[in-house]
């Protein structure tokens, strides 16, 4: 059995961060449509192209050098699953164009086409994108949306692109083009059989001892509701209703809104009405003097070594680490250099101190 870890190789890693143009961030996404590496930012890590895009390989791989980083895309689709559900899709591709020409030259080629067209920049009011497939005659999947920078950010990480490169994605056009028919491409993929197609589907009303509701389980948890729906709607066992696609349409909508929230403040979206989570900060600093204040430890530890460096020349055989003050998970840490002989330690003055974020007021609290 083939074993796919849940993060990009090493080389891919230093693939992706020594691209510093919009140029190189296309010419890797090329790269990785064509199998050359093996995961690509945005994506599931060590996961290629799903079967669909397959035949449409050829095509992207050469718009992404010709100066159109593709983002998602997918052929034209009018069938039915196995199931009995009626998916209809029409083939879209969204991404980013940077050079103000070839903007120009692609707004102009799908307008001669005929093609339907969304451009967006960052700053535009929110715009919830263009409906680019449907199922039972419902709207289900949208390409381009208005992403904003935390958005985009969430997606292209920074521990796989850095902020050079993604700045000039961030400036970037976020172009949209797309048939104006729901039906099937000159390359089309059905999903495979004996399971849904290849994008999350959702569930039908609920029927006895099928789903955990309000009318089977006093006070259900909505979370246990909703992974309940969609590993039924998976197996196909579910009928399609306009309820049950609004819902979980929401929820998506909803997880991509709180998944870019905690990936900005760690915590933020553990708040409740009745117990406000612990938020805290991380403080990077040497003999009381700050470095810089952070979100994660890992962030303030990163900043902290790298002043190490900057400041002074570690001798040979000399490491460092950190040392907490206990076992807490929030204990503060000292950088503690250690050799080279096996009993040698020394220290940097380097500390994380870790604040804590009131998240509400308690007028006990005040002396």
């Amino acid at each position: 059995m083939k074993i796919r870890l849940p993060w990009p190789s090493r080389a891919d890693r230093r693939l992706w961060r020594a691209a510093t143009t919009f140029s190189d961030l296309a010419e890797l996404t090329a790269r990785w449509l064509e199998g050359d590496i093996r995961s690509c930012a945005g994506n599931v890590p060590n996961y290629g192209p799903d079967d669909e895009t397959l035949p449409l390989i050829g095509c992207l791989a050469a718009a992404n050098r010709a100066g159109f980083l593709t983002d998602d895309s997918q052929p034209g689709y009018d069938a039915a699953d196995y199931a009995g559900n009626l998916w209809e899709q029409r083939a879209a591709v969204t991404g980013f164009v940077a050079d103000p020409e070839i903007l120009t030259r692609l707004v102009d080629f799908a307008e001669q086409a005929g093609l339907d067209l969304l451009v967006r920049f960052q700053g535009d009011e929110f715009h919830p994108g263009m409906v680019v497939s449907r199922v039972n005659g419902l709207d289900y999947t949208r390409y381009g949306r208005t992403l904003t920078i935390p958005e985009l950010r969430h997606s292209w990480h920074s521990g796989l692109v850095g902020d050079t490169a993604f700045d000039t994605l961030a400036r970037a056009a976020q172009l949209t083009i797309a048939d104006t028919a729901f039906e099937t491409s000159d390359c089309p993929a059905p999903p495979p059989e004996g399971r849904a197609p290849p994008r999350t589907g959702t569930a039908g009303p609920p029927r006895d001892g099928e789903l955990m509701t309000s009318t089977t389980v006093p006070n259900p948890d909505p979370t246990t509701v909703i992974a309940d729906i969609r590993r039924r709607a998976a197996a196909g066992t579910l009928p399609l209703t306009v309820q049950i696609l609004q819902l979980l349409g929401a929820s998506m909508e909803t997880e991509a809104r709180l998944a870019a929230a905690e990936a900005t403040f760690p915590g933020i979206t553990h708040l409740t009405d009745e117990k406000p989570a612990a938020l805290a900060v991380f403080r990077a600093e040497r003999r009381n003097i700050p470095y810089g204040t952070f979100t994660t430890r890992e962030a303030a530890r990163t900043f902290a070594e790298a002043r190490l460096v900057r400041r002074r020349t570690l001798p040979a055989g000399v490491t460092t680490g950190w040392v907490p003050d206990s076992g807490d998970e929030d204990a503060c840490e000292d950088l503690v250099m250690f050799g080279p002989g096996p009993d040698d330690e020394g220290t940097t003055s380097i500390r994380i101190t870790v604040l804590p974020v009131r998240v509400d007021f308690d007028p006990d609290d005040e002396g």
